[in-house]
Formats: C-alpha cells, sequence, structure tokens
C-alpha cells in the first residue's frame, strides 16, 4: 500500500480507530514499540546503550577461536538507531561503539573478512556523517582516539588507518 491510499484511509477513520489501530501495531510489532517509545521520549542515550549491549552480544559468537559475529546484524543495529533520527553526533557515538566493541573483540578472536571490512566502512561513516554535519573535527577525533588507544590490537588498528587513509 502506497502512503497516499495509506493517507487517504487514516483520513476516513475516527479518533478512537486511529487510537485503536496505534495501539495493536505497538503491541504487536517490537519494532513499531521501539520507535513510538523514542519518538515519544527520545533518549539517545539509552537508545545507544540498548543497541550497543546487543552488538556486544552478538560479537561473543566465537568459535575456536574466530569470530563468528555476523557484519548484518552488526549493520541492523547500526540502521536502527540511524532510522530514529536521534541526531548526528548519537549516530557517530553508535558507530563508534560499535567500532570499539569490534575492535576490543579483535584483541583476543580473529576476525572474519565481512567483519574487518564492515569496521573499514564504520569508519568511513563516522567521517562521513561528521562532514555532512558540520562535525568534521568531531568525527576525526573520535577515530582519532580510537586509533591510538592502546587497547586495542596495532594490527587491526593500522588495518582501519590504512583502509580509509588515515595512515
Amino acid at each position: 500500500m502506497s502512503k497516499t491510499a495509506l493517507r487517504k484511509e487514516l483520513e476516513q477513520m475516527t479518533a478512537a480507530q486511529l487510537r485503536d489501530i496505534i495501539l495493536d501495531a505497538y503491541g504487536a510489532r517490537p519494532e513499531i514499540k521501539e520507535y513510538f517509545e523514542f519518538f515519544l521520549n527520545p533518549d539517545a542515550d539509552k537508545l545507544i546503550e540498548r543497541q550497543s549491549a546487543l552488538a556486544a552480544r552478538e560479537l561473543t559468537r566465537i568459535k575456536w577461536g574466530r569470530s563468528r559475529a555476523r557484519a548484518t546484524v552488526l549493520k541492523r543495529l547500526v540502521r536502527n538507531v540511524v532510522s530514529l533520527n536521534p541526531g548526528p553526533e548519537a549516530e557517530m557515538r553508535m558507530m563508534m561503539e560499535v567500532l570499539s566493541a569490534i575492535g576490543s573483540t579483535a584483541c583476543y578472536v580473529d576476525l572474519t573478512a565481512p567483519l574487518e571490512n564492515y569496521a573499514v566502512a564504520l569508519a568511513r561513516c563516522i567521517l562521513d556523517t561528521g562532514e555532512r554535519a558540520m562535525l568534521a573535527d568531531k568525527a576525526h577525533t573520535m577515530l582519532d582516539a580510537f586509533l591510538t588507544d592502546s587497547t586495542y590490537r596495532l594490527a587491526f588498528r593500522r588495518f582501519i588507518a590504512e583502509n580509509i587513509g588515515k595512515m
């Protein structure tokens, strides 16, 4: 159904019918529940904390010393935050949280190539988001702090730096 068709249907409904539809959708779909919770009480920190915890949980999937984390799941978590439009600073912070979690995982297990490539894509996306929102200095500061932090494995930091052109 297109937006215009949906709009026409909604215009024909009473306020009580609209309320019932919204409450039914709220109870039936977790995505809608998350959207309305953020829409009614926009707390970006809480949203980022919840999605970061899910990312950390995904990154604990390990077998035989190799990470089994799925880059697609991590992409979806970042996309969930971005889709709610919390602002460019919150978006960059979420991306940085996931990148840091990937870096922490790289300290004790080998990462798969898709996960390493996603880490590079995240670093580039942080820079792009910062430039689009006129926050390039903040984006570069966040990434520089990550790339110079000795808690992450040197080989991983070099891999990120070389692939985003920071070396």
